[in-house]
């Protein structure tokens, strides 16, 4: 299914306002939902919806209408242990059943890509101790992802830079991909969060992506996918 309209959740902040412009682009009616009814992008194929993220009514009001949900929510301060985007799928999932959505994707970390067979990378000694409190939000929008009947899509980057696509990244199915960078532009990484959605690809799977390494300068990674 081509995905005609689209509703972006955190879409103020660095990666959810490039996914909203890389949908314009591709000619999708875009909805911006947001705690405010300010917003930087001005688009006549843009709506731009307020309400909170816990209200119910909020939600089911957004979805209207709506062929796919984008989540680029994410913690402002990482070390509380306060579950934000797990606690909103607690809400979406079940109306987006209801309301016969089927497709989602949803913004991790590269903590949720394989390490090895047996390992996450968030598992490995070498994590930041400091993500260990997104790490487990992220772990418990995995569970609820794979628990329900959506066509879901999670996406996991490393380090998120400020940018705009240039389509110059590698994508991997559970790992982050070879000879890739530890980082992504926020451009890119929306540009390739559009295009799956437009495309149908990565259906019930976990995405890496990166910034491939220049050339001479390749890794060999331990495992590949």
């Amino acid at each position: 299914m081509t995905a005609k309209s689209i509703i972006v959740f955190g879409a103020t902040g660095k990666a959810g306002q490039q996914v909203v412009e890389q949908a314009l682009q591709n000619r999708m009616r875009v909805t911006a939902f947001t705690r405010q009814s300010a917003f930087s992008i001005q688009h006549e194929q843009l709506h731009i919806m307020q309400g909170e993220l816990d209200h119910a009514a909020d939600l089911q009001a957004a979805l209207e209408g709506q062929d796919c949900i984008v989540s680029a929510l994410g913690a402002r301060d990482f070390t509380r242990d306060d579950p934000v985007v797990s606690s909103w799928l607690r809400y979406i999932i079940p109306l987006a059943e209801a309301s016969g959505i089927q497709r989602i994707a949803v913004i991790a970390g590269a903590g949720m890509l394989q390490a090895d067979e047996q390992r996450l990378n968030r598992d490995l000694p070498s994590y930041p101790e400091a993500l260990k409190h997104v790490n487990h939000d992220h772990d418990l929008v995995f569970q609820a992802l794979q628990a329900s009947k959506l066509e879901w899509t999670l996406f996991c980057p490393p380090t998120i830079k400020d940018g705009t696509a240039d389509g110059d990244y590698v994508t991997a199915v559970n790992y982050h991909p070879q000879n890739s960078q530890g980082h992504i532009s926020a451009g890119n990484l929306a540009h390739c969060i559009v295009q799956t959605l437009q495309t149908g690809q990565f259906i019930r799977q976990r995405v890496g992506i990166g910034t491939p390494l220049p050339t001479g300068k390749e890794r060999i990674n331990v495992t590949s996918n």
